[in-house]
Protein backbone atom coordinates (compact mmCIF):
# COMPACT_ATOMS: atom_id res chain seq x y z
CA UNK A 1 0.00 0.00 0.00
CA UNK A 2 3.03 2.24 -0.16
CA UNK A 3 3.51 2.80 3.55
CA UNK A 4 6.94 3.30 5.09
CA UNK A 5 8.16 3.50 8.65
CA UNK A 6 5.41 1.15 9.76
CA UNK A 7 5.31 -0.35 13.22
CA UNK A 8 2.99 -2.63 15.12
CA UNK A 9 2.31 -2.52 18.85
CA UNK A 10 0.65 -5.27 20.87
CA UNK A 11 -1.94 -4.02 23.34
CA UNK A 12 -3.47 -6.22 26.01
CA UNK A 13 -7.26 -5.85 25.93
CA UNK A 14 -8.80 -8.55 28.12
CA UNK A 15 -12.55 -9.07 27.90
CA UNK A 16 -14.11 -8.76 31.33
CA UNK A 17 -17.64 -9.96 32.01
CA UNK A 18 -19.58 -11.06 35.11
CA UNK A 19 -19.36 -14.75 34.12
CA UNK A 20 -18.43 -17.22 31.41
CA UNK A 21 -22.16 -17.51 30.65
CA UNK A 22 -22.20 -13.82 29.73
CA UNK A 23 -19.34 -14.42 27.30
CA UNK A 24 -21.12 -17.40 25.75
CA UNK A 25 -24.25 -15.28 25.35
CA UNK A 26 -22.11 -12.67 23.57
CA UNK A 27 -20.67 -15.32 21.22
CA UNK A 28 -24.11 -16.76 20.45
CA UNK A 29 -25.57 -13.31 19.67
CA UNK A 30 -22.71 -12.08 17.49
CA UNK A 31 -21.48 -13.12 14.07
CA UNK A 32 -18.96 -15.40 15.74
CA UNK A 33 -17.09 -17.87 13.49
CA UNK A 34 -17.81 -20.60 16.03
CA UNK A 35 -21.48 -20.42 15.05
CA UNK A 36 -20.58 -21.22 11.44
CA UNK A 37 -18.17 -23.97 12.46
CA UNK A 38 -20.73 -25.90 14.53
CA UNK A 39 -23.84 -25.04 12.51
CA UNK A 40 -23.82 -28.34 10.63
CA UNK A 41 -23.69 -30.51 13.74
CA UNK A 42 -26.65 -32.39 15.13
CA UNK A 43 -28.29 -30.77 18.17
CA UNK A 44 -26.74 -33.22 20.64
CA UNK A 45 -23.22 -32.73 19.29
CA UNK A 46 -23.67 -28.96 19.10
CA UNK A 47 -24.80 -28.92 22.75
CA UNK A 48 -21.75 -31.01 23.68
CA UNK A 49 -19.48 -28.50 21.92
CA UNK A 50 -21.04 -25.60 23.84
CA UNK A 51 -20.64 -27.53 27.11
CA UNK A 52 -16.96 -28.18 26.40
CA UNK A 53 -16.37 -24.55 25.41
CA UNK A 54 -17.97 -23.41 28.67
CA UNK A 55 -15.88 -25.88 30.64
CA UNK A 56 -12.61 -24.77 29.06
CA UNK A 57 -13.44 -21.07 29.33
CA UNK A 58 -14.04 -21.66 33.04
CA UNK A 59 -10.25 -21.55 33.39
CA UNK A 60 -10.56 -17.76 33.10
CA UNK A 61 -12.97 -17.35 36.00
CA UNK A 62 -11.63 -14.94 38.58
CA UNK A 63 -12.80 -13.82 41.97
CA UNK A 64 -14.30 -10.75 40.29
CA UNK A 65 -15.96 -12.50 37.32
CA UNK A 66 -14.67 -13.77 33.99
CA UNK A 67 -11.60 -12.33 32.25
CA UNK A 68 -10.72 -13.74 28.87
CA UNK A 69 -7.37 -12.92 27.31
CA UNK A 70 -7.44 -10.70 24.25
CA UNK A 71 -4.78 -8.81 22.36
CA UNK A 72 -5.01 -6.05 19.78
CA UNK A 73 -2.37 -5.30 17.16
CA UNK A 74 -2.18 -1.58 16.39
CA UNK A 75 -0.26 -0.72 13.24
CA UNK A 76 0.75 2.74 12.03
CA UNK A 77 2.66 3.83 8.98
CA UNK A 78 3.56 6.88 6.91
CA UNK A 79 2.92 7.58 3.24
Amino acid sequence: AGFSASSTTRVSAPMRLPSVQHYLQFIRSSASPILQIIAGLEDGKRNAVWAEIEDRLGAFNTRDGWEGPNELLLTAGQR
